[in-house]
Formats: C-alpha cells, structure tokens, sequence
C-alpha cells in the first residue's frame, strides 16, 4: 500500500501536481482536502450558496469603506499554482460594514471556471447561480504584524469577494489581463502597475456578510466575508484571455495542465446567518 501511495505521488509530481493539494487531480481535488488540512472539514466553510431571501437585512452594518492611495500602485502579478494573483505596494485599509477593527491589503487574486463561461467558476452562488470568474481582496486585521500571523488569529481575515458576468469589456481589468502571458506558469513573476480605485470604489453599499473560512487549505475559519452584491461584467475576449493564459503544471511537463475551474464547490451554511446591507 504505501508503495502505492509513493508511486502515485511520485508520478503526480512528474506532472506538476502539488500533493498536499490542488483543483485538476482527483487525488488531491477539493473533496480530499480535509485529509491533509483538517479545518476544511469543519462546519463554517467557504464559499457559500448566498439565498438572496434568506438573508437577514441589517442596517447597522453599513457601507463597505476601502480607503487608500488613489494614485497607481506599483505592484507584482504572480503566478502561485493555484490561481493567478496581485500584491501592491500602496496600502490600503477596510473598515465599515460592522467591522470593529481596520483591516489591511495584502493582494487579491482570481477564481474562474473554463472555456464556457455557462459552466460557472465563481466560488459564491447568488440563488444558485454561479457566475464565470469571482475576485477575492484578501485583507488582514491591521492589529497584526503581517497576515502570517492574522492567520493565525480568530479575528484575522476580511475578504472582499466580486463577482462577474459577460457583459461589457471592462477596462480596469484589461491592463493586468495583458501581463497574463508573463506569469503562465507556477512560480512566475512580473512587475506591474494597478490603481485599486478601479477594482474596488471608496464605499460599497450593497453586498452580504457572513462568518466563514478560507476557500483554500488550510481553509481556517477566521474570515469575514464580504460578498458584493452588485455583479460586474467582463467580455467574453477577456474571459477567454484568462482561461487560455495559464497553466498549473510547470514549463516541459509530460502533460500541460491549463489552469481551469479553480474554484471550491459551495460548502453547506449549517445554520449560520447571512446578513445584507442595502443602502
């Protein structure tokens, strides 16, 4: 048995399959994350199947405020292996939507589905529907030194997710979908330049807040999650330009591996309340 289980890792590797976890192999897809990173078994998962009327309105909560530089933000644009994503170097603070803390920017990065935008790819549902690419600004309690150290914290994690649909080109996107080509592959890096202004306004205020964890492993039930509710759009040429840009394998493996549908089925609310705030 345990030659088995080396022969298999061994060979997963040769196709730059990471073990502990990934999207594109049975072995180590979503449902067998719970093996290797207990949390993701837990009953306060993410992401969710938002049920528009069974969410409780509260307008105590409200707007979401992101304040911060409004100038072009000298950045990085990588490649992880499991999805594409963006750190800058301006900060960049939320607060609002009942927070009792700021929180800060540590990058945000994309989840998407595949070459037919009907399939889905979002992580959250709205009413069961799930929508071809969701964005999630991940943002640690300034508290803490670092968002290592939020992780590890009760209260460490606020994440903005956004939604799209196809619809109209979407011009705040298009500069970053145009470095794609520099970063195909696990590990690469490229220098870029964002303004966060055009991804996310000053104030959001229409979007649902509930408890829940990280949609990747460890999968720590640590997050507020703040899912907006007004969906945005992006044309199908650029949707077309995500999924046929990257890769999950590394560069000369036996089997290329395109990164697709690298999003986490929604996990069940088990009880749990979903607030919305509708100004």
């Amino acid at each position: 048995m345990f030659k088995h289980i080396l022969i298999v890792l061994s060979h997963l590797a040769l196709l730059g399959y990471s073990a502990d976890w990934c999207y594109e192999h049975e072995e180590c897809a979503p449902p067998h994350w719970y093996l290797h990173y207990p949390s993701c078994g837990l009953s306060s998962q993410s992401p969710i199947n938002i049920i528009t009327y069974n969410s409780v309105a509260d307008s105590s909560l409200g707007p979401i405020i992101v304040e911060g530089s409004d100038a072009t933000s000298e950045g990085e644009l990588g490649n992880n292996g499991h999805s594409v994503e963006v750190t800058l170097k301006a900060r960049y603070t939320l607060s609002g939507a009942g927070l009792t803390d700021a929180y800060t920017l540590a990058g945000f990065h994309a989840h998407f589905g595949n070459s037919d935008p009907a399939l889905g790819g979002s992580e959250h549902q709205i009413n069961g529907k799930a929508f071809p690419l969701e964005i999630h600004f991940v943002f640690y309690n300034s508290k803490y030194i670092d968002l290592t150290e939020a992780k590890k914290q009760s209260d460490g994690l606020a994440v903005i997710g956004v939604l799209f649909q196809i619809g109209s080109f979407n011009y705040a996107l298009d500069h970053l979908l145009g470095q794609l080509s520099q970063v195909a592959y696990p590990g690469q890096k490229t220098s870029v330049r964002a303004d966060l202004r055009k991804f996310l306004p000053a104030r959001i205020g229409y979007y649902f807040k509930y408890n829940g964890s990280l949609t990747t492993p460890t999968c720590s039930e640590n997050v507020t999650w703040l899912v907006a509710g007004n969906v945005q759009t992006i044309s199908l040429s650029q949707y077309t330009q995500i999924v046929s840009s990257l890769y999950f394998s590394q560069p000369g493996a036996a089997e290329p591996l395109p990164m697709l549908d690298n999003f986490r089925p929604t996990q069940p609310l088990n009880g749990r309340t979903v607030s919305v705030y509708r100004k």
